[in-house]
């Protein structure tokens, strides 16, 4: 192997211990909430910073299958609640997102309409269209079924947990077929930020 092949093989096998540690943080975040009633550490954080942080380790997937991220969450935007919930969920509906979506597609992130008292990320990707049977049981009870699309390998736990999480906070996922090529995932989050999003800036 040359020098750049082998360079690359470590940034790559560098990537994949980083995201296996995430995903056991992860498992321990989640177990820890099945222990309290409440969760806290809540915090202020730019929510654009967090998701540009996740996107950075998967450079190495994204590069690998020439795929463009279109990331339009406004650079004001904060949030309050456990930073570690909210990079739990982002990372893992992200992770998501880059295995179903096709190569060279693209993958675009940003605010929807605002709800009452809550305001909603999308993350949407190119990729095979889901069946509709499968959309209603992510929506309304059985998470485990996306790990049969396609035939990609994964449990489903990841999006269980994720509903789990949100959940104990208020928030929820929802998960749609935007068009015939496109999945888009919306994730609620209801709890106060302390800009208005404006109207020309709220891409749904």
């Amino acid at each position: 192997m040359t020098k750049s092949e082998l360079q690359q093989v470590f940034e790559a096998l560098g990537q994949q211990v980083t995201l296996s540690k995430n995903m056991l943080n992860e498992v321990l975040l989640w177990a820890e909430s099945q222990l309290r009633d409440n969760l806290e550490n809540k915090e202020t954080f730019s929510i654009l910073e967090q998701i540009n942080t996740i996107l950075s380790l998967f450079e190495h997937n994204l590069n690998r299958k020439n795929m463009l991220i279109k990331n339009t969450v406004p650079a004001h935007l904060e949030m309050y609640m456990s930073r570690d919930i909210f990079c739990f969920v982002i990372r893992n509906i992200m992770s998501n997102a880059i295995k179903f979506c096709h190569t060279g597609g693209i993958i675009r992130i940003g605010i929807a309409e605002s709800e009452r008292d809550a305001f909603r990320i999308f993350i949407e990707n190119q990729g095979d269209e889901i069946y509709e049977s499968t959309i209603s049981n992510l929506n309304n009870r059985n998470s485990w079924e996306y790990k049969k699309i396609a035939n990609h390998t994964g449990t489903g736990l990841g999006v269980s947990l994720c509903k789990d999480l949100l959940q104990r906070v208020g928030g929820s996922l929802k998960f749609e077929n935007s068009t015939a090529d496109v999945l888009r995932v919306y994730i609620s989050l209801p709890l106060a930020y302390d800009d208005q999003v404006p109207s020309d800036e709220v891409t749904e």
